[in-house]
């Protein structure tokens, strides 16, 4: 995408969920405001102010609230709008990393990005409707959404380790679909730079590495959930003691339960078996698509995540 007013115009679109969570709306008419240096989207309400600052393809993200009264850059991220190979992929994932900053910063509500019309109409739909309100459940859970699938997973590690930008995209084309363990093999230098920054505590990284990686355990699917617990992070705490000492300042309850119970198996016969599999893979062939998913390691990661609660 070379328009970066229509990539910043998606953006403002994506994150409207989680924008009026927060009691934000933009303070300007035209939304997006520029002069020669910068293209900003400005927000305003009464918890505080938001200012989205684009320049030589990255998003700065600022915010002030009521009691701070000064602007806090809150992070900076990889948007490379007027890039031919930027796709609503890539804007997707920044508009959840923005939108899980702000609602973060205020303590509000975050809402994935590009699910607030439904959400809205579904609220219509709840108001036209006669019959008295349901009651509202004290906690209520994030319905699982494909915006919680691996291929998202990878972007989003993307976004975060911009340095890796186009390797999902790289792999679906490759193979004509995203193929999770393949791109993680492709890759073992992003695996390395996480694990990296796990094992030294970079507090930054990990806040923002766990926020991602509980998001997507407790609204993921089943690959997305082997992706976190067995091949980034329980594989490893098998390998290396300590590691999971640092997992456990940062995992959510559940995700630390099955890393540590996975970590386990992974010690064991059988868990040396899947882990030897998985080392030497057999390469990828367009006839055994069916076969993707249930067998080697795969299949012990599903066996893993259902006999999870056997050890609770």
């Amino acid at each position: 995408m070379a328009d970066k007013k229509a990539a910043l115009q998606s953006l403002y679109k994506q994150l409207e969920g989680t924008m009026n969570a927060a009691g934000l709306k933009a303070a300007d008419k035209a939304v997006i405001t520029s002069d020669e240096t910068m293209d900003v989207i400005r927000y305003t309400g009464d918890a505080g102010d938001v200012r989205l600052e684009y320049k030589l393809g990255a998003l700065d993200i600022l915010a002030t609230n009521e009691e701070e009264g000064k602007f806090q850059n809150l992070g900076t991220l990889l948007f490379e709008a007027e890039s031919d190979d930027w796709g609503a992929k890539d804007i997707r994932s920044a508009a959840n990393e923005v939108a899980e900053t702000i609602a973060e910063f205020f303590g509000t509500t975050f809402v994935t990005a590009g699910s607030s019309e439904k959400a809205q109409q579904k609220q219509k739909n709840a108001k036209s409707n006669d019959k008295a309100p349901a009651p509202v459940p004290k906690k209520k859970k994030a319905k699982k959404s494909d915006n919680y699938e691996p291929v998202d997973l990878a972007y989003r590690l993307e976004a975060i380790y911009p340095e890796y930008a186009g390797k999902a995209m790289a792999n679906e084309e490759e193979f004509g679909m995203f193929l999770p363990e393949e791109y993680f093999q492709q890759n073992p230098k992003l695996v390395e730079d996480i694990l990296l920054d796990i094992r030294m505590e970079d507090r930054q990284q990990c806040k923002k590495l766990f926020k991602t990686f509980n998001n997507y355990y407790d609204d993921g699917e089943k690959d997305t959930q082997s992706l976190i617990a067995v091949t980034l992070l329980g594989m490893a705490a098998a390998k290396e003691e300590g590691l999971l000492s640092v997992i456990e300042n940062y995992a959510s309850e559940d995700l630390m339960k099955i890393v540590n119970n996975i970590a386990n198996y992974l010690n064991t016969g059988a868990g040396k078996r899947a882990l030897k599999k998985y080392d030497d893979p057999k390469p990828y062939k367009e006839s055994l698509k069916e076969r993707w998913g249930k067998q080697g390691l795969e299949q012990a990661q599903g066996q893993m995540l259902d006999a999870s609660s056997l050890n609770k």
